[in-house]
C-alpha cells in the first residue's frame, strides 16, 4: 500500500511540474518559436485529462 502511494505522489508531483512547464511556456512566448513542443505538451496534457475524466465519471459515489 506504501509503494502505490508513493507513486500516486511521484505521478502528481510529475503531472504539476507539466503544468507549470506548459504555463510558464505559453507566457514566455516559447509556443511561438517551437511549434512542435507546444503540439505535444499540449496533447499530453489534453490526453491526461480526457484519461481522468474518463476514469471518475465511471466511478459510483456512494449513497
Amino acid at each position: 500500500m506504501t509503494a502505490i502511494f508513493g507513486a500516486v505522489i511521484i505521478c502528481f508531483a510529475g503531472y504539476c511540474y507539466a503544468l507549470y512547464d506548459w504555463f510558464t511556456d505559453t507566457r514566455t512566448g516559447l509556443y511561438g518559436r517551437e511549434p512542435f513542443e507546444a503540439f505535444y505538451e499540449t496533447t499530453a496534457l489534453v490526453a491526461y485529462h480526457a484519461y481522468c475524466i474518463r476514469f471518475f465519471s465511471r466511478k459510483q459515489v456512494p449513497k
